[in-house]
């Protein structure tokens, strides 16, 4: 199953989604760039070309935007940053569970 972490001189380069023996693709922003927020049209490219994903360095308060924004099909959230006490854990597996 090849996959692709180019980091983000491929932003620009979306035509790598057309390779079809391409099934998945970790988007990582780079250290100090913005947040999920900013990266949803690309997780959305990604997902709208039928590639599975990873989604590296999440952040617990971006949870609603990421289920509001993407299918959970194809996609693999490494770790959740902000989960400090087994509440949050607790939400956050619930939020995933509940992800259609």
């Amino acid at each position: 199953m090849p996959c692709l972490s180019p980091g983000q001189i491929w932003v620009p380069r979306y035509s790598l989604l057309d390779i079809k023996e391409l099934d998945a693709v970790q988007w990582i922003a780079g250290a100090g760039n913005e947040r999920f927020e900013h990266w949803v049209h690309i997780y959305q490219k990604i997902q709208g070309a039928g590639k599975s994903m990873q989604i590296v360095n999440f952040e617990i308060s971006d949870l609603d935007l990421l289920f509001d924004s993407l299918k959970p099909e194809g996609i693999w959230i490494s770790s959740v940053s902000g989960v400090d006490d087994e509440e949050a854990a607790n939400y956050v597996i619930k939020r995933i569970e509940n992800w259609k």
